[in-house]
């Protein structure tokens, strides 16, 4: 009994490390959607361009099935996202 109960937690534990990172890169669409929205692509150059990197590395690795990678990189453009849209709202803060 306890040999099957630590199989299913392996198993459990196996399945969910290999899951599709839905969430990441949804999250990080939206991400780039919202700092669009504010002007992050005039202001924030730089970070929306290295979001849209890491959008298309995660879009990449997903497609390779390398899941693991593409959440890393899904949440790095979020991330990046987040960043120029605080910055281009700091700047109209500040105008």
């Amino acid at each position: 009994m306890k040999f099957l109960l630590l199989s299913l937690n392996l198993l459990l534990i196996t399945a969910c490390s290999n899951m599709v990172p839905v969430q990441e890169m949804s999250d990080a669409r939206q991400a780039i959607q919202a700092a669009n929205q504010v002007g992050a692509n005039y202001h924030a150059q730089h970070q929306m361009l290295k979001a849209q990197e890491y959008l298309s590395q995660a879009e990449h690795h997903l497609y390779q099935g390398l899941y693991h990678d593409a959440k890393d990189q899904a949440l790095a453009a979020k991330q990046q996202a987040l960043k120029a849209r605080n910055l281009t709202l700091s700047m109209e803060n500040t105008q």
